[in-house]
């Protein structure tokens, strides 16, 4: 009766855990177009008629359309209110396309690291911030580093908050 008592303990406790996973840790949840707001669809589609491979997920409240870009085929990472309105845009961008004095910020704080992905971030309260994406020698580990033009680093909260006079 002992062991039953603590079978059923220990396996609702999992049971709570996985649930919680579900609900609360993992925020980012892939969604199908038709889950999307007519409101976001119409504002992407107007926006980026020539999109391909179009992948949404729901991120913090907001929906992520992420795609190629027929245009100029790069890819792009919009975020939507649920009304339709963008609140950052995020484009792919060569590593090399990278500013200076970002390259030199991460040559001396990161240091045995290589820039393997690099995007240009545009929040809608202006300014820009670059998102450098890292890896350390033959691991499988990558670490995003956002920074802005200067080379002064950010977190990636910031980039919610950036505007044309610093963070």
């Amino acid at each position: 009766m002992k062991k039953l008592l603590v079978s059923t303990v220990v396996l609702g406790v999992v049971a709570l855990l996985v649930f919680f996973w579900f609900r609360v840790a993992a925020p980012v949840r892939p969604r199908s177009a038709a889950s999307i707001p007519d409101a976001v669809m119409m504002a992407f589609e107007q926006t980026y008629p020539n999109a391909r491979a179009v992948r949404w997920t729901r991120e913090s409240g907001q929906f992520e359309a992420e795609f190629n870009d027929g245009a100029t085929e790069k890819k792009t990472w919009l975020m939507f209110t649920a009304a339709g309105a963008v609140t950052e845009t995020e484009v792919e961008i060569d590593p090399a396309q990278l500013p200076a004095p970002i390259g030199t910020r991460l040559n001396t704080y990161y240091k045995g690291y290589a820039v393997t992905e690099a995007a240009i971030i545009k929040p809608d309260s202006g300014g820009t911030i670059y998102e450098a994406e890292i890896t350390q020698g033959t691991t499988k580990r990558d670490v995003d580093v956002y920074l802005r033009a200067d080379g002064t680093e950010v977190s990636n909260t910031e980039t919610k908050k950036a505007d044309g006079s610093g963070l």
